[in-house]
């Protein structure tokens, strides 16, 4: 497996809005790391996959540091954080 930064454009803020997100993957080759990408929720739904501005590869150290920082990223967290404040026991 190899590791992956993707810059990709999110969605969800209205017409013509969007917000550059990096998200970091794990995966067999760079097609998977794309793929996987551009199917997530909140990503700009663009036929042509110009949602996915880049895909590098990256080292393992700088892959884990990327997860921390998304798991802290209240726009990629907010349904969980949602569901623990209405006391909801299930989780993804």
């Amino acid at each position: 497996m190899a590791y992956y930064k993707v810059v990709v454009k999110g969605g969800h803020m209205g017409a013509g809005k969007s917000y550059d997100m990096v998200r970091y993957y794990e995966a067999r080759d760079i097609l998977s790391a794309f793929t996987s990408a551009h199917s997530l929720p909140r990503v700009k739904k663009d036929q042509n996959g110009t949602a996915v501005f880049s895909v590098e590869p990256i080292i393992v150290d700088e892959y884990y540091q990327g997860k921390k920082r998304e798991s802290r990223d209240p726009y990629l967290n907010y349904h969980r954080m949602h569901r623990a404040k209405k006391g909801c026991s299930y989780q993804k």
